[in-house]
């Protein structure tokens, strides 16, 4: 469970003129406050809404280590209409740090720290940022290409991309604590999760993973009528869509906005969240009214899913759920594992056909290039490697049929050396219907070898497969009544 205070984490007022201060520590994390970067301009005034604290969380042993630097670390994103408590990522930060990770939260504009009655230091202030939204609509889009402008800043700068210095600028900050080659993370709660996946599928070459806390659902599909008018939401979101449809613009960030917020083209998005399922994680409280499952389910690819993690009984408001510090342990295990294991190298094209070949002869589990029977591998931690082995060959090759026909090419070109490739041997090669209508009819290696590749053409493309009879027999190889032969054989 987490031990952190919820009064200590608390929004007060600070110095906005001091650029760094320690603010907590514990045996595990130490808790940093540190101005956002201001080095690329004149000096902001106190009250500018670009001139704020970030909030890091240090792993305690790097801090104190003078000689040691942060290797990974995650980016946190908040949820809509925070404003007096950082109690959540003070909970993440303090157990990610027991992982080795450091964070960093990022607060959206006008929220926590950067919300104007903290700006001004004046708690009469009220402005609830979902209010602005719906009283300008358009803040919401320019809100989100801000979050953009100033992730593609910080991250710039925690990879050393800045070697400003002096009284203004306190940038070495950056390369004192972090390495240059820094594996960077991004996690987002709430609205802060559209923000997140958003930040991934744009600067998808920075990130390792995104792990989305209560999140996922557009904005239509969000329902706030726990804490805003619905009929106001849902207006300001229709606003939203009609001036989209008259002014849409084409660059890359308006279409992930287009996307992910408004949730048009979804056939797109699936395509592209398949393309990183491995590096991208959904974290949903199983109570949760305002992010729902169905969200998540109606923008999941087909026949392929997404890393779901569904915690029963928890509601969206994580930080005041009483069931939420039974489960918090589970959560930080699993955001940290899940980045552990998608930084780990992929498996190489031929380590994963090399695989293919040793499930094909320890279980026949390939039947042909559309067809992998799960049912035939007997033993569990088998079972369990294959499933990795399949993720990895669908996130190289984009299907499994591809590499499955990968390994019959492989198996044809080994058969003509099986002195270098001695496990051929065991392989049920006798059985494929190639090689017996090699024996059969004379039906050389090479024409079968050109078969193949005709059928992994097919496979590529996301075409229906045909199988190598009918090739053979559309090809003037052999007849159809020599193929019917070889089938009733088989049966």
């Amino acid at each position: 469970m987490s031990t952190v205070d919820p009064e200590f984490s608390r929004v007060n007022f600070f110095n906005r003129e001091k650029d760094f201060s320690v603010v907590a520590k514990d045996d595990s994390h130490v808790r940093i406050l540190k101005l956002f970067p201001m080095c690329r301009g004149k000096a902001l005034s106190l009250h500018d809404y670009r001139r704020f604290h970030l909030r890091f969380y240090i792993p305690r042993e790097i801090f104190d280590d003078k000689c040691s630097k942060v290797s990974k670390l995650f980016i946190f994103l908040n949820g809509l209409d925070e404003l007096d408590y950082f109690t959540l990522y003070d909970q993440l930060g303090q157990g990610l740090a027991k992982y080795n990770y450091a964070s960093v939260l990022l607060p959206l504009p006008d929220h926590l720290n950067r919300n104007k009655k903290y700006r001004v230091n004046d708690p009469k202030v009220i402005e609830k940022p979902s209010d602005l939204f719906i009283n300008e609509r358009d803040k919401i889009y320019s809100g989100y290409l801000q979050l953009l402008e100033e992730l593609e800043i910080l991250l710039k700068h925690l990879r050393h991309g800045c070697y400003k210095s002096g009284k203004n600028y306190s940038c070495g900050f950056y390369r004192h604590l972090f390495n240059k080659d820094l594996s960077i993370s991004i996690l987002g709660y709430s609205l802060g999760g559209l923000g997140a996946l958003s930040s991934y599928l744009l600067y998808r070459k920075q990130f390792n993973t995104c792990i989305l806390l209560n999140s996922g659902a557009k904005l239509d599909d969000i329902d706030v009528s726990e804490f805003i008018q619905i009929n106001n939401w849902k207006n300001m979101v229709a606003g939203i869509q009609r001036d989209w449809d008259i002014n849409f613009d084409t660059n890359d960030k308006a279409r992930l906005f287009d996307k992910i917020f408004l949730g048009n083209k979804t056939s797109l998005l699936k395509s592209e969240l398949k393309e990183i399922s491995r590096n991208l994680c959904f974290i949903l409280g199983g109570s949760d009214s305002v992010t729902k499952y169905k969200s998540i389910q109606d923008i999941e690819p087909d026949a392929h899913g997404l890393a779901t993690l569904k915690i029963p009984g928890i509601n969206h408001f994580l930080s005041i759920d009483l069931q939420w510090n039974k489960w918090f342990k589970l959560v930080v295990n699993t955001i940290a594992q899940f980045d552990e294991s998608a930084s780990k190298e992929v498996l190489s094209q031929n380590e994963i056909v090399d695989e293919f070949i040793q499930y094909q002869i320890k279980y026949k589990i390939f039947d042909g290039p559309g067809s992998c029977i799960l049912e035939r591998i007997s033993d569990a931690n088998d079972k369990l490697k294959f499933f990795r082995v399949l993720y990895a060959a669908e996130g190289i090759y984009k299907n499994k049929e591809t590499a499955i026909i990968e390994m019959y090419i492989a198996i044809e070109k080994m058969v003509k050396r099986p002195n270098l490739y001695p496990a051929i041997d065991n392989f049920p090669h006798n059985q494929l219907f190639g090689k017996r209508a090699s024996t059969a009819f004379k039906v050389s290696g090479k024409t079968i070898y050109d078969l193949l590749k005709k059928q992994r053409d097919f496979a590529v493309r996301n075409e229906k497969i045909p199988r190598i009879g009918e090739l053979l027999v559309e090809n003037n190889v052999i007849s159809n009544e020599q193929r019917n032969a070889l089938i009733e054989n088989d049966s």
